[in-house]
């Protein structure tokens, strides 16, 4: 093989081989380098050039918003809610609904209430109103007081219509509006109440407003004929108030007998004398009826015990010829009192008064209402006799106030606010005395009571607890 010489390897002038060994020795690098020879170069001033325009805005913007606040969040584009698509209702279901729409179909539908129209008088009543008309312009005041046991105290009532034609206390037009006078016309018939069983307004003729229309809440009762006649304070005794009167009903319940008897005979009012057992009688009218009949004069005796025989003194200036009446009498199951020994009682107070000319008179429930035969005399004596006395019978019929419920009169049990059904039909007793001016001795009146002192009163009716109270 030919050996064939190259010419030697150089870099930079410097060849290779020698450079090699040259480094293999660790001597250093004998190769020159002209980049080492050059002088050193200062680097190039910085000089900022300005940025675009639209990258000025972008950093102004983003500068903004990195020192005022920090970025809101994004949120979610809002969504729409799905559309509502009813779906029908079940079959069980539409079934109930069409029953219930039919049965609101067949109800009557809800009108206005009738306008109001006055009423035309009847005939028959034309005569009392205009009565009540000419007692107004005869010169008499159209403001009246309430009677000074009312103080304080203002009652509301309903108009009966027998009052068709008496001048009542109202308040006109307005409840705080000053006491009027207002001449009862009648009902206004399209308030009717069928829950109360009355009117809720009542038409009066006044001579300022003419006929109007007044609520009962503002109808205070009858105009009063004595209110305010004597000193706050001043009253008279039971002798000067009851002298010269003639009818006496005895423990009277409610008053309601006494306001239905002066309803049909108003005449009443100026000769009739009213006792009650109690002195404050629990009854819801008794108040009302009590205001009223202390307005036109009548006076009502509290506490009035008929078994005391000096309760009676309290009756001694009864005109001459007068009559005293008990409506319904009934005792209490109490020891040692029974209804015969009321009803002898109430026949002997003409005796304890030493006047044969008053009469007595008393109304029980007939003895065909009770189903056993003589359990009427086993209650009041009276068909047999035994509780007469020295006293005779002049009269016995069926009761001939037997219409005073219409006029409104209710009887009241002792112990229920209510009537009982033996008091539908009842029967009246009168009696004078057989000995002119006799008054029994107290031996004859305690041997008169021993007799009866068993209470016959069981099984029938009630009384008041611990009371000896005979209700109207």
């Amino acid at each position: 093989m030919k050996r064939v010489n190259l010419p030697p390897v150089s870099l930079n002038g410097v060849p290779v081989r020698s450079a090699i060994q040259a480094r293999s020795r660790g001597t250093p690098n004998s190769i020159p380098n002209p980049a080492l020879n050059r002088q050193p170069v200062p680097p190039p001033v910085y000089r900022p050039q300005p940025l675009p325009v639209v990258l000025q805005r972008k950093c102004v913007v983003g500068v903004r918003a990195t020192t005022v606040q920090p970025a809101a969040p994004k949120k979610p584009n809002p969504t729409a809610p799905p559309a509502y698509h009813p779906q029908p209702a079940p079959a069980v279901l539409q079934r109930k609904m069409a029953v219930r729409q039919a049965s609101l179909q067949s109800k009557p539908a809800v009108v206005a209430p009738p306008a109001y129209r006055p009423q035309r008088v009847p005939a028959v009543l034309q005569s009392k109103v205009a009565a009540g008309k000419q007692l107004r312009k005869s010169g008499t005041p159209t403001h009246a007081r309430i009677p000074s046991s009312a103080t304080g105290t203002i009652q509301r009532m309903h108009p009966h219509f027998h009052d068709i034609g008496r001048d009542f206390l109202i308040k006109y037009p307005h409840a705080s509006s000053s006491t009027s006078v207002g001449n009862y016309v009648g009902p206004v018939l399209a308030t009717y109440q069928i829950e109360t069983n009355n009117y809720e307004s009542y038409e009066f003729d006044t001579n300022r407003f003419g006929v109007v229309s007044v609520p009962h809440q503002r109808i205070i009762g009858y105009r009063p004929t004595v209110g305010g006649m004597h000193p706050r304070g001043m009253i008279r005794s039971d002798q000067e108030r009851i002298e010269g009167r003639s009818e006496v009903f005895l423990s009277e319940a409610d008053l309601s007998g006494v306001m239905a008897r002066q309803r049909r005979d108003p005449s009443l009012l100026d000769r009739v004398v009213v006792t009650t057992y109690e002195q404050a009688p629990n009854y819801p009218d008794y108040r009302e009826n009590l205001l009223n009949l202390e307005g036109q004069g009548v006076p009502v005796l509290n506490n009035f015990d008929i078994s005391d025989p000096e309760m009676a003194q309290r009756l001694s200036s009864l005109a001459p010829n007068s009559n005293i009446h008990f409506q319904m009498p009934r005792v209490p199951r109490i020891e040692g009192y029974s209804t015969q020994r009321l009803v002898a009682d109430t026949l002997e107070m003409p005796h304890r008064l030493r006047r044969s000319d008053i009469a007595v008179s008393i109304t029980t429930p007939h003895p065909s209402m009770y189903k056993k035969p003589g359990k009427h005399n086993q209650i009041y004596g009276l068909e047999s006799g035994k509780v007469f006395g020295k006293n005779e019978l002049v009269e016995a019929a069926s009761d001939s106030d037997d219409d005073l419920e219409d006029y409104g009169y209710t009887h009241k049990q002792s112990t229920k606010n209510k009537s009982a059904k033996v008091a539908e039909k009842r029967k009246k007793y009168k009696f004078r005395s057989s000995q002119p001016y006799h008054c029994r001795s107290r031996n004859e009146i305690e041997k008169h009571h021993r007799r009866h002192d068993r209470d016959d009163d069981e099984g029938f009716g009630g009384g008041l607890s611990g009371q000896l109270l005979s209700k109207s």
